[in-house]
């Protein structure tokens, strides 16, 4: 009979420890799998974070280009080669100010970019806009020739409204 009991002890101990080890083992294995999801989930909020910053790079990219290669265009045309091929020409007043109200309307673009975008620009983008003034002969436009601020295409109003 001791020796039953010894057996009917060692199988119960066995058991016992064989149950601990188990709920040590699940306990570990819970905890494994919540750090692995934590980090999983902060892994996939990085490369989520990093996929807005890269589209919003290259939207800002895009503005910026945009800007340029409008600059670069009005940059262009007030060129002093820009202004002998327009005196040679020979465009009408009213064909210069048509001209000229388009440059101002890409340029007022230009500055709408600058303020939603890239405000170290506004200072600049005023300084050309008051340098537009001048016509290809070196005289400055007429006040009521002038756009005075961008608000009329913003607004959707006309220039000549």
């Amino acid at each position: 009979m001791e020796k039953e009991l010894y057996l009917l002890f060692g199988t119960a101990l066995g058991a016992l420890v064989t149950l601990l080890t188990t709920m040590i083992n699940t306990r570990s294995q819970r905890k494994i799998a919540q750090n692995t999801h934590e980090h999983q989930y902060r892994l996939e909020a990085q490369k989520l974070e990093y996929q807005q910053w890269k589209e919003h790079a290259e939207f800002i990219r895009q503005r910026i280009e945009e800007a340029y290669q409008i600059l670069s265009k009005i940059g262009m045309e007030s060129s002093m080669t820009g202004q002998v091929i327009t005196e040679e020409v020979g465009i009408t007043v009213e064909e210069y100010h048509a001209h000229y109200l388009k440059r101002d309307e890409e340029l007022c673009r230009v500055q709408m970019i600058a303020e939603l975008y890239v405000p170290d620009l506004l200072g600049i983008i005023g300084k050309l806009r008051g340098e537009m003034h001048i016509t290809p002969s070196g005289r400055t436009m007429p006040l009521d020739r002038h756009i005075p601020s961008c608000s009329h295409y913003s607004l959707g109003i006309p220039p000549w409204a």
